[in-house]
């Protein structure tokens, strides 16, 4: 199986490469190769319904509807060690198509741009660097990167979640917005009591994991409706955004049409 794997079939183990080393592949996060696996089960169980009015008979739909859900499922079925190292490679992915499709004009884009996909690292940088996520988004990820690897390099989690650099990152994570750390803490505590029913789980159980699935669901839709290059090369990508705070806005300079930071809450003449 390919690295990764492994934890998103249900095992619970860590094989989740951190920055430097191999990613699993977009096949390994559709999950194409685990046929009726428990993620897909648990996905049909509390979302069945709302996939197959989306997908309307469509195998193709329904395939990329499920795949929608596959980070919420991720963050109810492990513990949080977990679901920080699977909802972060899914993070990962999905800044490579955002990066992809937003820079590839010709060529053989896996090839050409291989090295800006050389790590989590590099793709938040790379991102941002380019227009692709907004200035909130990118240090949403650079706190996850730095969260994910404390987990990845321990073999102890309880330590990990002990430790002050821990405290620091997620504390900072979850108050780049308040309002949307606790909107999606709810949301995830619903889902939870969907798939059972006699949790006794409460909200705050699930910030941390439930502002990733929020970053994993900007991140996806981005990539979803980002154009790849070769065929509409006037069309720029949306970039992703942390929260409504955060959006992008359409605006024209010099006669062109693109999406900019939103500066509105910015100081002004440099105040």
């Amino acid at each position: 199986m390919e690295d990764g794997v492994h934890v998103l079939a249900g095992e619970r183990r860590s094989t989740v490469p951190t920055d430097g080393q191999r990613y699993p592949t977009e096949n390994t996060l559709i999950m194409t190769s685990i046929p009726n696996s428990p993620i897909d089960e648990l996905a049909e169980k509390i979302f069945g319904e709302s996939i197959s009015n989306f997908a309307r008979g469509n195998s193709v739909a329904k395939k990329q509807a499920t795949r929608d859900v596959h980070p919420t499922i991720a963050a109810l079925q492990f513990p949080e060690e977990y679901a920080v190292l699977v909802l972060g490679t899914r993070m990962d992915a999905e800044l490579e198509t955002i990066i992809k499709n937003g820079l590839h004009k010709q060529g053989n884009a896996k090839r050409l741009l291989s090295r800006l996909f050389s790590n989590f690292a590099t793709k938040i940088g790379v991102a941002y660097a380019c227009g692709f996520i907004t200035k909130q988004m990118y240090d949403a990820l650079e706190l996850v990167r730095k969260i994910r690897n404390l987990y990845a390099h321990s073999e102890d989690p309880f330590a990990v979640r002990a430790s002050e650099e821990y405290k620091q990152h997620s504390a900072s994570l979850l108050n780049l917005n308040k309002d949307l750390t606790e909107k999606s803490a709810v949301e995830l505590h619903s889902h939870s009591l969907q798939a059972d029913s006699d949790s006794a789980a409460k909200v705050e159980d699930f910030k941390l994991v439930g502002i990733l699935v929020t970053i994993c669901d900007r991140l996806g839709s981005a990539a979803f409706f980002s154009v790849n290059g070769l065929e509409m090369p006037q069309i720029s990508v949306i970039p992703a955004f942390f929260a409504l705070t955060d959006t992008p806005e359409m605006v024209n300079v010099a006669g062109h049409r693109g999406f900019f930071p939103n500066t509105s809450g910015w100081p002004q003449n440099g105040g």
